[in-house]
């Protein structure tokens, strides 16, 4: 459960698309929103079951850092650049 972990939070509800993508940009840019502890608990989970990381609680923390740091900001637009660079 996110509230054992500290993540736990309420429903986010859909407004727009536009809102939703403007809210998946902020996490990409480390920035914190509501929908931020879901990418945490997302991306640790894949972390520790990748074996990235050896339990869930270190790919939580590691995921957070990735977000906050800007690592994952940079890994999308490595992503994205080389997919322009493909057309």
């Amino acid at each position: 459960y996110p509230s054992e972990y500290g993540l736990a939070g309420k429903e986010v509800p859909f407004e727009s698309t536009t809102k939703l993508l403007a809210q998946y940009q902020e996490i990409l840019k480390g920035k914190s929103n509501p929908l931020m502890p879901a990418a945490i608990w997302n991306g640790g989970f894949y972390l520790w079951r990748c074996g990235v990381c050896p339990d869930f609680r270190a790919g939580l923390a590691r995921a957070e850092d990735l977000f906050t740091s800007g690592n994952v900001e940079q890994k999308f637009k490595e992503i994205v650049d080389y997919l322009h660079k493909l057309k």
